[in-house]
């Protein structure tokens, strides 16, 4: 969720921080509602890795009544055995182990010797499922950067295991949890006809909760747990995070920021952090920060993109800052991180000092305090935009930037981007296009157009996510992308014609079959082929499908009528 008047005990000894106390308390963003989904777990737990490390965990475990214990060992099932009779439950070998799932329904998978079982179901497990796992081994079996709910990866680690103990017998019940995300596969650049092209979001998530689903992606709910960065890096907006949505944060600083001004405030600037990470660290250094910075809780970092800072920006924020602790993931960073970059890229386009997007990444209270102090940020001087967030995410990130770049006073007509930017346009070798329109078949975004009966294609460069769809499908390679913004609008929506030729009719029927650019590549390839030494054979070249059938009946019939 967000919220910007949190329980923070903050300092108000200047008009900065008077003004910034009454905006906090002033703001009513009604947060939409999202759908809750269940995990019921029944206590089945699978202890597994070295022999040794799962009989003493069981052991820890044996006076737990709401436990079942299940053990599983990788190596010697002997090893950690004190006498014939030490614990009260068969132990289970796994030269191989796959497991899959999230808390209630682990999948896993063993292997001994040929024959591949499902453990569960083999040990009478009805569900066929384990609840929890309490994974022992020096590499986890499931190895995604933030493990699923119910799984425990403490491998060596004392602290981590004592933590997993105290844990675990917590862990049976109901348990409910939020939906986190939307997605609309309609306007996804993921793929098409084969062809792979947009992976943001995978590569992205942390959880291992998306995966590829042919032309589009399917995200398993029970694993996402809503770090908000496949939203953030999604180029189209397909992927949308929904608690809360982005208009909601995004209409929640519109409202924030202009009665921090109306009260007389100056030079407001934005600090964004999590609940779970960066609550503590906010609260700890908050007495020492400027009092024109204004704190914005959010669910998580990573749910803070592009469509949030600039609307920031454009509605008079001086600055937005990031938190970003330890305890966030390394993909969330490495993304905010390349968010920055495009984010900059634009600004410094348009003519704004650099560093206006500061991403902080520090889990210690006086680092924070020292980071902020030493960001260079200066007064922007932009008339606070009235425009309200549409909640289509490209839509949100065109009005933000056409009315900052109004507000610049720079007429710059485009900038450069880094080339994981979701902006740009594709440009077109006119020598070796054939205008065989492969990559408008497979365009996901409507930025590529054939020209109906003329040999022509065109582009809308508004339209374009940068996916590489169309250049992977270009049998010609003559399709190269160029990420950049183009601060014109009627420009940007204009549709511009990349390559065009004359149209071939048919010798025989009159009929337009192709363009010049096929016609003469097709005489050029086929010109030492035996087949085409016979000048009728190079003549039905040019003939129509239909004449060409024609003409080769006609022929071998002895009645050659074209």
């Amino acid at each position: 969720m967000t919220a910007v008047a949190t329980n923070l005990n903050l300092p108000a000894t200047t008009l900065n921080g008077k003004s910034r106390a009454s905006a906090l308390a002033a703001v009513t963003v009604e947060q939409p509602v999202t759908s809750i989904l269940s995990y019921q777990s029944g206590g089945k737990l699978l202890i597994t890795g070295p022999g040794k490390e799962v009989r003493k965990a069981y052991r820890n475990f044996e006076s737990e009544s709401l436990l079942a214990c299940t053990l599983l060992v990788t190596d010697d099932p002997t090893k950690g055995k004190n006498s014939d009779n030490d614990i009260a439950v068969e132990i289970y070998l796994a030269e191989e182990l796959e497991i899959s799932g999230f808390l209630g329904e682990f999948s896993v998978v063993v292997t001994h010797g040929e024959k591949t079982l499902n453990l569960a179901k083999t040990i009478g497990i009805e569900k066929g499922y384990f609840d929890m796992v309490l994974d022992l081994n020096p590499d986890p079996v499931i190895q995604n950067e933030i493990p699923p709910p119910g799984y425990y990866p403490v491998g060596t680690s004392d602290d981590a295991c004592q933590k997993a103990m105290e844990e675990i017998p917590a862990m049976v019940g109901k348990f409910d949890k939020p939906k986190y995300f939307a997605y609309d596969p309609d306007i996804c650049a993921h793929g098409r006809s084969g062809i792979i092209g947009c992976t943001n979001c995978l590569e992205s998530c942390p959880t291992g909760a998306i995966s590829t689903a042919g032309e589009i992606v399917e995200i398993d709910p029970y694993l996402c747990q809503g770090q908000g960065m496949c939203a953030t890096a999604c180029p189209s907006g397909a992927m949308s995070y929904i608690y809360p949505p982005a208009s909601t944060t995004i209409e929640t600083i519109q409202q924030v920021v202009q009665k921090y001004m109306d009260s007389g405030g100056q030079q407001p600037e934005l600090l964004f952090y999590d609940i779970e990470n960066g609550a503590q660290l906010v609260e700890k250094a908050i007495a020492s920060l400027p009092e024109n910075l204004i704190p914005v809780q959010v669910e998580e970092i990573g749910s803070v993109g592009l469509d949030v800072c600039l609307s920031a920006i454009a509605y008079g924020a001086n600055a937005v800052h990031v938190l970003g602790t330890k305890h966030v993931p390394r993909s969330v960073l490495y993304n905010l991180n390349a968010q920055c970059k495009i984010f900059d890229s634009l600004m410094i386009g348009m003519g704004f000092p650099e560093g206006i997007f500061q991403l902080h990444a520090t889990n210690k209270k006086s680092r924070l305090i020292e980071s902020i102090a030493s960001a260079k940020t200066a007064d922007l001087n932009i008339e606070p935009a009235s425009f309200l967030p549409t909640g289509l995410k490209r839509t949100d990130l065109h009005f933000a930037l056409d009315y900052l770049y109004e507000q610049s006073g720079i007429r710059k007509k485009t900038v450069a981007l880094p080339e994981d930017a979701p902006f740009g346009e594709i440009q077109v070798d006119r020598n070796s296009c054939t205008l065989c329109m492969a990559c408008v078949s497979v365009c996901p975004a409507s930025a590529l157009e054939a020209g109906g009966d003329s040999p022509r294609l065109s582009f809308i460069e508004a339209n374009c996510v940068q996916c590489g769809i169309c250049e992977s499908a270009c049998p010609e390679h003559s399709i190269s992308r160029n990420a950049r913004y183009l601060f014109d609008l009627e420009a940007r929506m204009a549709t511009r014609t990349l390559n065009e030729d004359s149209p071939v009719h048919c010798t025989v029927c009159g009929k337009p079959f192709a363009t010049r650019a096929i016609l003469e590549r097709m005489k050029v390839k086929l010109k030492g082929h035996w087949l085409y030494q016979d000048p009728d054979a190079i003549s039905r070249l040019e003939m129509c499908d239909d004449c060409r059938v024609k003409a080769m009946f006609e022929k071998e019939a002895g009645n050659p009528q074209f």
